[in-house]
């Protein structure tokens, strides 16, 4: 069984985070902006170069990310 992670960063900074653990443990990057996403998909109201969506693999290890336009985190009012 596998584990993967999901990091939501709330100030924007998910693509310098990737950068740096790329530096670090080496694998493939792969950043997807809000930008860069198809008509329609990406986050709404989201900065064009907020991270829509960020992984790095190494070998059979996959860290995930995106920045949280939302900032809350993934809080859900209850």
């Amino acid at each position: 069984m596998g584990f993967h992670p999901y990091l939501f960063f709330s100030n924007g900074t998910c693509k310098e985070a990737f950068e740096r653990y790329k530096e670090v443990f080496g694998g493939d990057l792969t950043i997807m902006t809000n930008g860069e996403a198809p008509p329609g998909e990406g986050m709404p109201g989201a900065d064009p170069s907020s991270v829509m969506h960020a992984s790095l693999t190494l070998g059979d290890a996959l860290l995930m990310g995106s920045d949280d336009p939302t900032g809350d985190g993934g809080a859900k009012a209850g």
